[in-house]
């Protein structure tokens, strides 16, 4: 058994090292504070533009505001390519007239997934309307321009067809991409 020196020695070495110990604290406690300071100007002073900031789901959604400058945002940054790459409702509009090969036409509609898609085609001869009927089957409701007299924006529940002018109309329809 110990003896009463040996335990108040001990007391004395657990008090010591205490105050060792809540020193250490303060001072942890004191270098905390400016490190907070430093941090705070760091996130002020970013070099990251606030708009780098914004999460990906937000940022698909001001792209697909802009519309037809796609092309030239991917350009921007790997990242923004990137949100515009992977975004299928970027890639839910088709203006056919503007593919060559069915090669680009291909992956733009696997960029789409299964996005419903809007298909434009342009049509200069009201002739080729019926012949486009004709092969569109269950799709098509009617494209006689005869029976919708072309008001812009005027909606046929899967097709319309809009004269551009007296000898061009645009052909827009929205498919389901199950459908191709």
């Amino acid at each position: 058994m110990k003896g009463l020196s040996d335990v108040r020695a001990e007391l004395v070495r657990l008090q010591s090292s205490e105050l060792e110990l809540l020193q250490e604290l303060l001072d942890a406690r004191k270098a905390i504070a400016p490190q907070k300071v430093v941090i705070d100007e760091l996130i002020r002073t970013s070099t990251v533009p606030p708009i780098d900031r914004l999460p990906n789901e937000l940022l698909a959604q001001i792209f697909l505001l802009l519309g037809h400058t796609l092309e030239n945002l991917a350009r921007v940054s790997r990242r923004w390519r990137a949100v515009i790459v992977d975004t299928p409702s970027i890639w839910s509009e088709i203006w056919l007239e503007n593919y060559i090969t069915s090669t680009l036409l291909k992956l733009h509609l696997e960029r789409s997934r299964q996005a419903p898609l809007t298909i434009f085609l342009r049509v200069y001869d009201p002739e080729l309307l019926d012949v486009v009927a004709a092969h569109a089957g269950p799709l098509a409701r009617s494209l006689d321009p005869r029976r919708y007299p072309g008001i812009p924006g005027q909606h046929v529940p899967t097709w319309d067809c809009h004269p551009l002018s007296s000898s061009s109309y645009l052909w827009n329809g929205i498919v389901p991409n199950s459908y191709l």
